[in-house]
């Protein structure tokens, strides 16, 4: 393999590294954000006073927290995977 193609290999590997590490805080957010909205959609339904619009903004904001959760989980497999393909690319390219 030319060094040309081996350091474009290697560029690649780190970046999919770099962005690993983003998606992880971001499913790490998405998840304490789910969480966070299910006690609190948990705690206004318990409460009598509580207004309808109120408790129906906290069903949708526990909806939106699990899409971003899911959606992060996914592009996590998915660059994992690219980064198995990287890897046997290279060492393929190997004598």
């Amino acid at each position: 393999m030319s060094q040309e193609l081996d350091a474009t290999l290697r560029k690649s590997l780190d970046d999919v590294d770099r962005i690993r590490k983003r998606q992880r805080a971001a499913m790490v957010f998405f998840m304490l954000a789910f969480v966070a909205a299910v006690i609190w959609l948990a705690h206004l339904s318990r409460s009598s006073s509580t207004d309808v619009r109120t408790v129906l903004g906290a069903a949708v904001f526990v909806i939106a927290a699990e899409l971003g959760y899911c959606t992060f989980a996914l592009t996590l497999h998915i660059s994992r995977m690219t980064r198995r393909i990287l890897k046997a690319i290279e060492l393929s390219s190997k004598p």
